[in-house]
């Protein structure tokens, strides 16, 4: 079996969420492997969803991410807010290549 191939894979984060609406639901701390903070957690949800996938039946409207914004203070949130993720990253993982770890520069919040 082929060793490292997901080294290889490139995840285009900034193309993926360009024609999205993401909506803020939560907010937490970011902590290391000794529970120190060393950023934010925010849980975001796609709410409309332009993206041309080549089959209008495919959507991700609905999902939700946890975006890891590292070096940056906590901004609450009382109710879900629109968002903009700055410089944007992402690793697909997964048995089925179904799953996505985001991480972004910082978070917007509109």
């Amino acid at each position: 079996m082929t060793k490292k191939l997901s080294a290889f894979l490139y995840f285009d984060a900034e193309n993926y969420f360009e024609k999205k609406i993401l909506l803020a639901m939560q907010s937490e701390p970011l902590k290391n492997k000794n529970q120190e903070i060393i950023g934010s957690k925010y849980t975001v949800i796609v709410w409309e969803d332009a993206t041309d996938y080549g089959d209008q039946s495919i959507s991700n409207i609905g999902d939700t991410y946890k975006v890891k914004v590292v070096g940056k203070y906590l901004k609450k949130i009382d109710s879900p807010s629109e968002v903009k993720l700055i410089n944007p990253s992402g690793i697909v993982y997964g048995e089925f290549r179904n799953q996505l770890s985001v991480s972004a520069k910082d978070i917007i919040f509109i």
